[in-house]
C-alpha cells in the first residue's frame, strides 16, 4: 500500500504476513462489516449497503492501521418493511 500503511484487509495477507502481525502485538482486532441486501426502489443496487459498510470499514481500518484488519461483510441484516420486494434477503 501506498504511504507505507500495512495491508488492512485480513484475506489479502498470507498467513506467514497475519502470523507476523499477531506475534507483533500490534494487532488487536479485526472489523467486521455487516449490512442488509434490500431493494432500493428502482435507482440503486441492491448491494448499496453492503458495498457502503465496507467501504466504511475499510477506511477505518487504515486510520487504525496497524492494529485493525477488516474482513468481507456479511450479506444479512432485518429488513421485514421490505420483504415484499423480490431480492430482499
Amino acid at each position: 500500500l501506498s504511504d507505507n500503511i500495512p495491508e488492512t484487509v485480513l484475506g489479502e495477507l498470507t498467513r506467514c504476513e497475519f502470523r507476523e502481525r499477531m506475534a507483533s502485538g500490534e494487532l488487536a482486532g479485526c472489523l467486521i462489516p455487516v449490512a442488509a441486501i434490500e431493494q432500493h426502489l428502482e435507482h440503486l443496487a441492491m448491494e448499496h449497503d453492503w458495498r457502503s459498510v465496507g467501504l466504511v470499514a475499510r477506511a477505518v481500518a487504515r486510520r487504525l492501521a496497524p492494529r485493525v484488519l477488516v474482513v468481507e461483510g456479511l450479506m444479512c441484516g432485518i429488513s421485514e418493511h421490505h420483504m415484499r420486494h423480490p431480492g430482499t434477503l
